[in-house]
């Protein structure tokens, strides 16, 4: 889930009204009532501004694919996953935060922290990183055909075993995004992971490739399938 932050939020406005008035005027606050069910329907029925949100890395895209949109400018962006995983029946239970911040036109920052949730499934999970990391956009828009844009992260393992807590790896993608057809758009990336490796280890470097496919037809319902 992902939430812009308000200083003004007009249901706790109008709640406080009815809860002010309700002991002396019982009709105003019935009203209220309604007026506030009313508020909700209306942002409900009305379109709303689409917006790129933070993928459970930090970088702005889906859930963990990112895509070419970058977050608006001024724009600061929080959002909080479930990650569930099970290996060799083992399970593993994540709670990651993520942030994304409209640095400039065409570039934004971000960050996360694997799993503010402090068990001990970072290193089980295979995704028990602190990520920090900024995107630029090298062309296209919002409404264009083909858009692109480059990403470099850092990221540090955050593990209670010693040996793998505090490794550092460091990496920059290419990513790309295409609209099929109107409101279907596919995304693509590409790049390279210089990996870190504990003592008396070898890890060799990754290359990155992830893929996405997605309806962006509704500003609140977004299906899509995701290749990481």
């Amino acid at each position: 889930m992902a939430k812009q932050i308000y200083l003004w939020n007009p249901l706790a406005f109008f709640n406080a009204i009815r809860y002010y008035t309700y002991s002396n005027f019982q009709s105003i606050g019935y009203g209220l009532k309604l007026l506030r069910y009313l508020y909700i329907l209306i942002i409900l029925s009305t379109p709303a501004v689409a917006f790129a949100t933070p993928t459970q890395y930090g970088e702005s895209g889906l859930i963990s694919v990112p895509t070419s949109e970058i977050t608006g400018v001024g724009l600061f962006q929080v959002a909080a996953w479930i990650n569930s995983s099970q290996n060799n029946g083992d399970k593993f239970t994540l709670l990651p935060i993520s942030l994304s911040m409209g640095f400039s036109d065409g570039m934004e920052i971000f960050a996360s922290y694997p799993n503010v949730l402090l068990n001990a499934d970072n290193s089980g999970s295979g995704r028990g990183y602190e990520n920090l990391g900024v995107k630029f956009r090298l062309s296209g828009r919002g409404d264009s055909k083909f858009r692109s844009s480059v990403d470099a992260f850092l990221r540090q393992a955050v593990s209670g075993d010693t040996s793998l807590n505090g490794l550092k790896d460091s990496g920059a993608r290419l990513i790309m995004s295409y609209q099929l057809v109107r409101n279907t758009n596919i995304h693509l990336n590409v790049g390279y992971l210089k990996v870190s490796s504990p003592t008396g280890l070898d890890y060799k470097d990754e290359t990155l490739f992830g893929g996405a496919i997605e309806y962006s037809g509704s500003d609140r319902v977004r299906p899509f399938v995701e290749v990481d």
